[in-house]
């Protein structure tokens, strides 16, 4: 994805006039298997994503079924990671969904600043839950001020440059040949080269994993990408320092 080649939106001016009303609430769940198992620095390899979709429905200023708005939030902990299971997470998201249904949510709060946080008024939300939440509400907010959730944040903070797209990465995992990362598989068109490729590295043996990075930085630098080191909580400073020296270092083939 070139969302580097995408227009960075202008803040709108948005209307905050008004409010809306928490009429109702859905919740699935749903699991994505991964195409390969994803070794993390510790716990067993990821086979899958699994998560919860959070549908807030809402009425726009008492219009009626013809105001229904929705918005979409994703609740997605990661297990060995997120001190939350995904069973707590939506025991928690089920509650707080039921409690925010009838709630009025003023136009306002579209001006964040710490006024969506004020309204939720619900400190003791886990962070996956306050994740789906705000999403939703954002979502919300955004299509009540006919905008585009970009645009809601591009006015919250103009000072900060906002994109229109997320860029997406490459990954390469632990233990993974960097071969792989050079092309797509046999019979396959290989997919447009992303601006930085992230590698997993914790859990590995230091010197093998200094050797690892050393070959992924000189594979990016020709192709003149960024190379991000994912050690997913698995290495402390004093281990970067270190392979970071072996990565310098070590002579590749």
């Amino acid at each position: 994805m070139k969302a580097n080649l995408l227009p960075t939106p202008t803040a709108p001016t948005l209307c905050t006039q008004g409010s809306l009303r928490l009429r109702g609430w859905r919740m699935r769940r749903f699991s994505l298997p991964l195409r390969a198992p994803l070794n993390l620095a510790y716990g067993e390899p990821l086979e899958s994503r699994d998560g919860l979709f959070l549908l807030l429905l809402a009425e726009a200023d008492g219009a009626g079924p013809e105001g229904e708005l929705l918005g979409i939030g994703e609740c997605c902990p990661l297990p060995g990671f997120h001190a939350e299971s995904l069973t707590a997470a939506e025991t928690q998201l089920l509650s707080a969904a039921a409690t925010l249904c009838g709630r009025t949510l003023p136009r306002s709060v579209a001006s964040l600043g710490g006024a969506l946080e004020a309204w939720l008024d619900m400190p003791a939300l886990l962070p996956s839950v306050r994740c789906a939440l705000e999403m939703a509400l954002l979502q919300l907010l955004a299509r009540a001020c006919e905008c585009s959730l970009p645009e809601l944040l591009a006015h919250s903070t103009p000072s900060r440059a906002v994109q229109t797209h997320v860029r997406i990465n490459g990954l390469l995992v632990r233990g993974e040949q960097l071969s792989k990362a050079e092309g797509g598989a046999a019979g396959t068109q290989p997919l447009a080269e992303p601006r930085t490729l992230k590698m997993k590295v914790g859990g590995a043996d230091g010197n093998a994993a200094g050797v690892q990075v050393a070959q992924a930085w000189r594979l990016c630098s020709a192709r003149g990408q960024r190379l991000r080191l994912d050690a997913n909580q698995g290495w402390t400073l004093a281990q970067v320092r270190r392979r970071h020296a072996v990565a310098v270092c070590c002579p590749c083939p």
